[in-house]
């Protein structure tokens, strides 16, 4: 570890970072044979909506009879033998990476999974995977801070179909026809592309944003030939991922936990839940985190207040900030929106805020609990990490 953060700060100093990055993906790839050569692999992309859609592409790909995997910020998978993703990094690094594949391929794997974000791309973990298909499902601002700017945030997300079509072309590319870029990753594309849009299509999942979600994942399985009755029936029997608009109390009123954690994903959680509440929303609020996108914050907090009855604002990763700020920020922009200030609540201890909201939701309402999702534990000074559950917070409430 000693000699490769010296190897970094030396192809930082001479401007050889990018050439150290390539060095090192190329190796992993050596090292392990080139597996992704073997397997189809295909790629994910977007600011939300990637995990769900793999999660799916996965079940259709199996339910049709094709032994498949996937890595996702959830899960990692090889068939049934999954196990959650603690790396903290939804696209992990290329060793890891190369060394899954050849494990898939050991396994009987046909298909393989994978989230491609663009702090991934940065490192160039992408790189020699040898998609076979790519799919770019939607574009909004975040990750600003550490790219740089919201440009070179796209340009990495561009960069991923670019290198697929170099290091395979017969590629195939999946696009949302929705999306405000999607001329732009045509054009990455070489000009040829699966064009999909929102599918209608009977499944368990919540809210408009998943109907594209389905739409991306049914595009895939028809142009790799899956037979339109399985995807049906498969899309039909998905039970969704938890931790994403999953439902997890469904009586007097309904509890979902979402991993909503940018102001566009924020938005389309709470549409869904308007759709399913009778009467209020009630949401638990965060931020990505400490550290870091510090432009959302008053953002999530406006659109939290724009939906919800009641925001209750609280804790989430603060890592070195301090978390009582983070918060303020957020009510900030909560209070530029919501016109009685009582409707706003900040509770710095995450527990009892969600269990405040549980206290108050009413027969009817709907409460969501948003910014952790699934993720095991909160992030906090030099390092360390506190387990955490929401879920679990919530069925204890329920026993009692």
């Amino acid at each position: 570890m000693i000699l490769i953060n010296f190897l970094r700060k030396i192809a930082r100093k001479t401007g050889l970072i990018s050439l150290y990055h390539y060095a090192w993906a190329l190796g992993s790839a050596i090292l392990y044979g080139f597996p992704g050569k073997d397997l189809v692999v295909i790629g994910v992309t977007g600011t939300k909506g990637k995990t769900t859609t793999i999660s799916l592409l996965k079940h259709i790909f199996e339910y049709a009879g094709h032994p498949s995997a996937m890595v996702t910020s959830s899960d990692i998978c090889i068939e049934d033998q999954c196990e959650k993703n603690l790396l903290g990094n939804s696209m992990p690094g290329r060793f890891f990476l190369q060394k899954f594949l050849a494990r898939a391929k050991r396994a009987g794997v046909e298909y393989v999974f994978v989230e491609v974000t663009s702090e991934g791309v940065r490192f160039f973990r992408n790189y020699f995977l040898h998609f076979s298909g790519a799919v770019f499902l939607n574009l909004t601002k975040e990750h600003i801070e550490s790219h740089g700017s919201f440009e070179k945030y796209k340009d990495a997300k561009l960069s991923f179909f670019r290198r697929a079509k170099k290091e395979n072309s017969s590629t195939k590319f999946f696009i949302n026809k929705n999306d405000y870029f999607s001329s732009k990753f045509l054009l990455a594309a070489g000009g040829q592309a699966f064009i999909f849009e929102k599918s209608d299509l009977e499944s368990q999942l919540f809210g408009e944003h998943n109907k594209c979600n389905i739409g991306a994942a049914t595009s895939v399985a028809h142009a790799f030939d899956i037979n339109e009755s399985l995807i049906e029936e498969a899309t039909a029997s998905f039970p969704g991922v938890s931790g994403r608009m999953d439902l997890v109390f469904n009586k007097d009123f309904k509890v979902f936990v979402d991993y909503a954690h940018t102001p566009d994903s924020l938005w389309a959680a709470l549409v869904a839940g308007e759709e399913q509440a009778k009467k209020n929303i009630l949401v638990v609020i965060g931020a990505a985190g400490g550290g870091r996108d510090r432009w959302k914050r008053k953002e999530i907090g406006k659109v939290a207040a724009t939906f919800a009855n009641t925001v209750v604002i609280t804790n989430e990763d603060p890592f070195d900030e301090d978390p009582r700020a983070i918060m303020e920020e957020i009510n900030a922009g909560a209070l530029e929106v919501i016109e009685k200030k009582d409707h706003v609540r900040i509770i710095e201890d995450r527990k009892e805020a969600i269990l405040f909201a549980l206290k108050e939701a009413k027969k009817g309402d709907v409460v969501l609990v948003t910014g952790k999702g699934s993720e095991p534990w909160i992030r906090v000074k030099n390092g360390k990490k506190i387990p955490w559950s929401d879920h679990q917070i919530i069925h204890d409430f329920f026993k009692k």
